[in-house]
């Protein structure tokens, strides 16, 4: 080298010429590195002798960190000086190549909390990391002690990221006349009919404030939907009780206002705070109903005693499917009349 760096040539500390030109030259001609060397002060070196050498990554510049294709070293150069270091893929994450680099990144249903990728606490934190696909996913509850547990989420539809199914009824394949420990676990299949279980939507519903969404086609296919501010359920100690926040939806009545504030009952496990009927048992599901009810007037869904009519709830989406009247599926909609015969039903969740 004669003439300095008239030709803006990359250094060792600035191997990727980044920084622009060092010197102006007036010479016509000059003498520049050959490739594969670098400039040193005045001096072309191969690029190798830099500092910051990195084999296969050739000279990595100050600040910046390198990894190899398998994730198991890092190299990091900091004032010239070059460390390297044993370098792993944590759990939840894969060794990827990304424009040239390579570096962990979180499997397909874990988001990046600081450092470490960890599982989504609910379908709303995956869609906002950018998964916008239905299916099933698994999730982590901030409470919850196991290893996470898999959920349905819907991405594409009221806005997407509902942050789990919980409960859906399509043609009576399922069995939903089940038991206290049925409801617990929950049961069913995830992408046709289930019911997720009453702890895992115990954890997920007191971790945020949540609201719920009900959907449901009734027996002339109309669709009505009732969408509830918020949505959490208690522990089993206190018998899942539901509590519900204000309504609004395409519905004249509230379905759900009898249910507010009541615990949860199955067939086997009586939480109605009546003496006369089980209503579980008289509805033939499970459900948050209340002490039977007296009515004048005769809905699909009350059954009559002497001169009035009694009924536990305005709703009930875990009845027997397609069969009429009180024990089947009913959803008040305040406004069609044709409450009975409910064909479709989800319940959804989102963060609020």
């Amino acid at each position: 080298m004669t003439f300095g760096n008239c030709s803006c040539q990359a250094t060792c500390e600035d191997p990727r010429n980044e920084n622009g030109c060092h010197n102006t030259c007036t010479e016509e001609y000059a003498c520049v590195c050959k490739e594969g060397y670098l400039l040193r002060g005045n001096d072309c070196i191969r690029a190798q002798d830099c500092q910051c050498f990195v084999q296969g990554a050739g000279v990595i510049q100050n600040g910046e960190s390198y990894i190899n294709p398998d994730c198991l070293r890092r190299c990091s150069c900091n004032g010239n000086q070059l460390t390297c270091e044993s370098y792993q893929c944590g759990t939840g994450e894969t060794c990827v190549e990304v424009e040239g680099a390579y570096q962990c990144e979180c499997d397909d249903g874990f988001v990046r909390d600081g450092r470490n990728c960890v599982l989504a606490v609910d379908c709303k934190t995956l869609y906002d990391s950018g998964v916008t696909t239905n299916g099933v996913y698994t999730i982590k509850p901030s409470s919850w002690s196991g290893s996470g547990f898999q959920v349905y989420c819907e991405m594409e539809s009221n806005g997407g990221g509902w942050t789990v199914i919980f409960q859906r009824r399509v043609d009576g394949t399922v069995n939903f006349y089940r038991n206290w420990a049925s409801y617990k676990q929950g049961f069913g299949s995830l992408t046709h009919e289930f019911w997720l279980g009453n702890d895992k939507i115990h954890a997920i519903t007191n971790q945020k404030t949540y609201q719920l969404r009900v959907d449901a086609v009734n027996s002339q296919g109309t669709s009505i939907f009732n969408t509830y501010s918020s949505f959490r359920i208690t522990d089993e100690n206190d018998k899942y009780r539901l509590r519900l926040g204000s309504k609004s939806g395409n519905t004249g009545g509230d379905a759900m206002y009898y249910n507010n504030g009541k615990q949860f009952s199955t067939h086997n496990e009586d939480n109605d705070g009546g003496t006369t009927y089980h209503c579980a048992q008289k509805h033939r599901g499970a459900w948050w109903y209340t002490d039977y009810l007296y009515y004048y007037y005769n809905y699909c869904f009350k059954w009559r005693v002497g001169s009035y009519y009694r009924y536990c709830s305005n709703s009930n989406l875990n009845g027997d499917y397609q069969r009429s009247g009180v024990q089947g599926l009913f959803f008040y909609d305040g406004n069609s009349g044709q409450h009975c015969g409910i064909t479709r039903s989800e319940m959804k969740l989102r963060p609020v």
